[in-house]
Order: C-alpha cells, then sequence, then structure tokens
C-alpha cells in the first residue's frame, strides 16, 4: 500500500513539474515578443535601454564600457557587474533584443527555487505550483518588463 501512494505523489510532482515548466516557457515567450515588439515600435525608454545597450555591447567586444550618453564609465556611474554576465550574449546575437529574452528568462526561472522551497514546505507540489504562478502572475513582474 505505501508504495502506490509513494508512485503517487511521485506522478504528482512530475505533473507539477511539467506544468510549472509549461508556464515558464510561455512566460518567456509571451514576454519576449512582447517586450521586443515594444521597442520595435518606440515604446520603451531610448535613455535606459540604449545605455545598457552600448555598454554591453562594448563589453562584448573587450572595450572599456564606457557611455556617451552618461558621459561615464560603468564601473563609476551606476556599477552593474551583471553586465559583464550579459556580454556573451552580444556574441550570439548583438541586439537588444537579447536584453529583453534575457530579462524575462530571468524573471521566469527565478521561480523555480521558490517552487522548490515551497513544496518542501507545504508538502504538496500543486500548493507549491500555485504559489509560483501567482509570482509569475504578479503584476510587479509585468510592469517590470513592460516598462513602457
Amino acid at each position: 500500500m505505501g508504495e502506490k501512494i509513494k508512485k503517487i505523489l511521485e506522478q504528482k510532482d512530475r505533473l507539477a513539474i511539467g506544468v510549472l515548466i509549461l508556464a515558464i516557457t510561455y512566460y518567456v515567450v509571451s514576454f519576449s515578443v512582447i517586450s521586443i515588439l515594444a521597442h520595435l515600435n518606440f515604446c520603451t525608454g531610448a535613455h535606459d535601454v540604449g545605455q545598457y545597450d552600448q555598454i554591453i555591447w562594448q563589453l562584448s567586444t573587450f572595450f572599456h564600457p564606457y557611455s556617451t550618453m552618461g558621459g561615464s564609465s560603468l564601473f563609476a556611474f551606476h556599477v552593474s557587474f551583471y553586465c559583464v554576465l550579459l556580454a556573451p550574449l552580444f556574441w550570439i546575437w548583438s541586439n537588444v533584443g537579447s536584453l529583453y529574452i534575457a530579462q524575462s528568462l530571468f524573471l521566469a526561472l527565478a521561480v523555480i527555487p521558490l517552487f522548490c522551497y515551497a513544496s518542501k514546505k507545504l508538502a504538496n507540489p500543486f500548493l507549491a505550483l500555485v504559489v509560483s504562478l501567482g509570482v509569475m502572475k504578479k503584476s510587479g513582474n509585468r510592469a517590470s518588463i513592460l516598462d513602457v
């Protein structure tokens, strides 16, 4: 009897993880497309996006990260060491769209540790899934992506 219950619980875990993976994929694809389309239609903040686009491009080509818009170095103005980690994206696709995709991806992947913690504390993968989906649906996350 204990083996059957264990198998059912394992199947529920797999189902919840599968739904979470589908939700993360949907989130990343939809918000990446929406963000890129907003940028292509001139609905994004040109100053902020342009400054980081320029700095990350310079880092990807091994130049000193100097912003002509802000008139200072990355390491003097807004120290953003994550820009160094994003620079390899521009080796693959040297476009600001890669930054929008990375933004959507990082926000979506943030629910994985939450899901793991919640499923351990709540002892129910579906409750953990509800919590994780609730965080993904949170309007603050959407507003940060669609900051237009």
